[in-house]
């Protein structure tokens, strides 16, 4: 069991209380007191109320009020009928009010906007990166986010001294959609507005989630979801996932799991003899002639020393000695690599539930050929993790890697359903891939 690894952000390093004040001063806002909001950051350093109301198309009398609760943001002073703009606060809310768009997204361009609020030299202390890195958000997407695979690892083994932390990360990941209400982990884990605000700032700058806005009945309701980029990925995943075939007619192609090895048992034990013809299919018997001779379990003698003492194993056996000297067809992407993330693949699928092998192939991510694993790559200012498309030769590849050597095997069943192809991972396979 891989030992947990507790964060080593400490909030405060950094006048982080500065911070707190201003989400708790945004998190009660209405619709119209964030539309009043960013005019007032779009304007310049001074400017007039009467202008602001002009724009708002509202009067004074409405828009005093609005302003004299927004002051609590400590970005601008209202002089009766002037407001002045702090820069410094302007540039903060300038960030935080992105989280009001509704084409907002808490990706990783925006974590590098919360980051640079944060004193350079405190980072080297908040996570493990070289002190002499020239380029830190790099030298952090590089260690966090590469790949879906490294983020997942480092969430699995985070860990916070707080249970209320460690049980909104379970909550999260273990969300249908990847996203929480506040208002319900403020219930849940009896938190004061503060201490979830708290909270949400310690888990945003430990890379586990972001909070965001969205207008719900007319009003901003609070979120927490992952970033975008880790969000798109885990949806993916869902909305890929092979679902059960639930009815049962479906056509097996054969009932018995070993069925190969009894086959290529009869062949050895009757090699060569006249009453083979009547055993095998012409173009059948020729393949298992061939299977048997590349195995070293026949020549043109009959059955070698190696053929015998294979038929004295179990059916079992028989099926481990075949995987691990298994002779593939001979092409580019016949290759051990190739063939071991096919496996890798079928892993995660549970035993002795029939799929379509069309929904496999669909959430397949596998690095065939000259492919990388799926990694995190930037295409202007937005990252993403790039999905891998597959040529129709390599889907060939998979499915005769599934349909043939792998249902040989044991390791699969096969069947149609409805003039699709189906299979299901057999009690063997799933123990023999794990």
């Amino acid at each position: 069991m891989i030992a947990p690894k507790k964060t080593k952000v400490v909030l405060s390093d950094y006048p982080y209380r500065k911070d707190i004040e201003s989400r708790l001063s945004l998190s009660s806002l209405t619709l119209f007191e964030v539309d009043v909001l960013r005019e007032i950051l779009h304007h310049s350093l001074e400017f007039p109320i009467l202008q602001l109301a002009d724009i708002l198309d509202t009067n004074t009398e409405k828009l005093i009020p609005v302003l004299d609760k927004l002051s609590a943001t400590k970005l601008f002073k209202r002089d009766h009928l002037k407001l002045t703009i702090d820069k410094e606060k302007r540039k903060y809310f300038e960030l935080q009010l992105e989280k009001f768009e509704d084409d907002f997204e808490p990706n990783l361009e925006f974590l590098q906007g919360l980051l640079n609020k944060v004193p350079i030299h405190i980072l080297p202390n908040w996570y493990p990166i070289s002190r002499t890195s020239d380029n830190i958000f790099a030298s952090i997407i590089e260690k966090y986010f590469l790949t879906p695979k490294d983020y997942r690892i480092y969430i699995s083994e985070l860990h916070f001294d707080n249970p209320g932390l460690n049980g909104i990360i379970k909550d999260l990941f273990s969300s249908t959609d990847f996203k929480i209400r506040a208002s319900d982990l403020i219930s849940k884990y009896k938190l004061t507005r503060e201490e979830f605000e708290e909270y949400i700032l310690l888990l945003e700058y430990s890379f586990v989630c972001c909070l965001r806005y969205e207008q719900v009945d007319g009003l901003w309701e609070e979120f927490i979801t992952p970033f975008q980029e880790y969000m798109e990925y885990l949806l993916f995943e869902v909305n890929t996932k092979a679902k059960p075939i639930k009815d049962n007619k479906i056509l097996p192609n054969c009932a018995e799991e070993f069925w190969f090895m009894k086959d290529l048992s009869e062949l050895i034990k009757s090699y060569p003899g006249s009453k083979m013809a009547a055993l095998y299919r012409p173009e059948q018997l020729k393949r298992y002639v061939q299977y048997a001779t590349d195995l070293g379990f026949i020549n043109k003698d009959g059955a070698t020393d190696k053929g015998l003492l294979w038929l004295t194993s179990n059916d079992l056996h028989k099926a481990h000695d075949l995987f691990n000297q298994m002779h593939y067809p001979k092409g580019p992407l016949w290759t051990q690599k190739n063939i071991r993330y096919i496996e890798k693949s079928l892993k995660s699928l549970p035993p002795r539930e029939w799929i379509y092998l069309d929904d496999f192939l669909q959430g397949l991510t596998a690095p065939l050929g000259s492919r990388d694993h799926v990694t995190l790559t930037k295409k202007g200012k937005k990252w993403k993790y790039l999905i891998p498309t597959y040529t129709p030769e390599e889907l060939d590849f998979v499915k005769k890697m599934i349909t043939e050597r792998l249902y040989e095997l044991g390791i699969v069943s096969t069947g149609a359903h409805k003039g699709k192809v189906c299979f299901f991972m057999t009690q063997f396979g799933t123990q023999h891939l794990h």
